[in-house]
């Protein structure tokens, strides 16, 4: 299992999502616990980070949307695809395949978020600062 570990390093300076990345690691840690355990509460767990997730995008998309972030289309597209993917990954539990969700919670999912953060959500938080900060200088 790859278990994450929230670090200052994963702080970009955007408040909301700061605070939304790190219950973020805390859930996927969990699931991660749950994976070998009972099918009810890892769904339950599961369908509680798809919320997150649904919520957290939502943030994340308006603030791009105040800043006219130009790669907003793509970044939105990834989070599109997480929600679809999560959907996926609840059905497949449902269906019966164990292995393949506690693949998905102990291994992929802890990957896309360290990758996503270091990506998409650095370039992103970093072009809000700068947006926020060049506001600031216009007052």
């Amino acid at each position: 299992m790859t278990q994450l570990t929230w670090s200052e390093a994963m702080r970009f300076g955007v408040e909301i999502m700061d605070e939304e990345h790190e219950a973020a690691v805390a859930e996927i840690n969990a699931l991660g616990e749950l994976a070998g355990g009972d099918s009810a509460r890892l769904r339950a767990a599961l369908a509680a980070f798809a919320e997150h997730c649904r919520i957290h995008f939502g943030h994340e998309e308006a603030l791009m949307e105040e800043c006219d972030f130009p790669a907003h289309s793509v970044h939105a597209a990834e989070h599109q695809r997480v929600l679809a993917e999560l959907g996926s990954v609840i059905e497949r539990l449902d269906a019966g395949d164990r292995d393949f969700v506690a693949d998905y919670v102990t291994r992929v999912l802890p990957e896309w978020l360290l990758a996503h953060l270091r990506t998409m959500d650095m370039v992103t938080a970093g072009f809000i600062i700068h947006s926020r900060e060049r506001r600031a200088d216009t007052f």
